[in-house]
């Protein structure tokens, strides 16, 4: 046992072992069973005391803000793009604790992140040699306003067009159903077609011999 500790390094680190391969809530299922005493905050406690990997050289990271209390306290994640693993959980997502973490990896490249002032600011800062790029989320929502802002440009054309070309418009569509429409073939898809068809007619062509024979 360590100094002034109440349970033995044996049980601390088989609560560890429960906890990681379980979580909190149904850590606490198993210890039960197990008749360890525990709850799932102690659990979640002997996670946070395992030590970290030390980071080394990793030139693309991801980084974005979560919160410790909703609509309080906040914290700032950074995640290695290649591996997808956690480098780092920062105490808030203040501009000057994100640059002090990436002035100690002057290797970065690549730093996706949203588009917060606070991480661009940190980026100018400790990583000016490194490329910014936009996380998923945020190209996703690029795209949907864009999309919504061509959708309001048409419909606001369209209502600027005479009646009578409307007119022409309509019938056209009628004319033209989406149920009978066909999209051109793709040239290679057309290629593929017609090959398949001349190995039907030259297989038919030998039948013809034969059956003459």
């Amino acid at each position: 046992m360590a100094p002034w500790a109440r349970v033995t390094q044996r049980l601390f680190q088989i609560v560890q072992i429960i906890g990681l391969a379980t979580g909190g809530r149904l850590g606490v299922r198993v210890t039960d069973r197990l008749g360890i005493q525990t709850t799932r905050q102690t659990i979640l406690r002997r996670i946070m005391a395992l030590p970290l990997e030390p980071v080394e050289k990793v030139p693309q990271i991801g980084i974005d803000d979560f919160a410790f209390r909703r609509g309080r306290k906040f914290g700032s994640i950074l995640v290695d793009l290649q591996t997808h693993k956690v480098l780092e959980v920062l105490p808030d997502r203040a501009a000057k604790t994100a640059a002090a973490w990436m002035a100690e990896h002057p290797e970065l490249e690549i730093i996706s992140r949203d588009r917060g002032g606070d991480y661009a600011a940190a980026v100018r800062k400790a990583a000016p040699q490194a490329t910014e790029v936009a996380d998923r989320f945020h190209l996703y929502k690029n795209l949907t306003e864009a999309v919504e802002i061509r959708k309001q440009a048409e419909e606001s054309a369209r209502k600027e067009v005479p009646q009578e070309v409307q007119d022409a418009l309509a019938t056209s569509k009628k004319a033209f159903s989406p149920r009978t429409w066909k999209p051109v073939p793709a040239p290679r898809d057309e290629q593929e077609r017609l090959a398949r068809r001349e190995q039907r007619f030259d297989r038919y062509q030998q039948v013809l011999a034969l059956k003459a024979q």
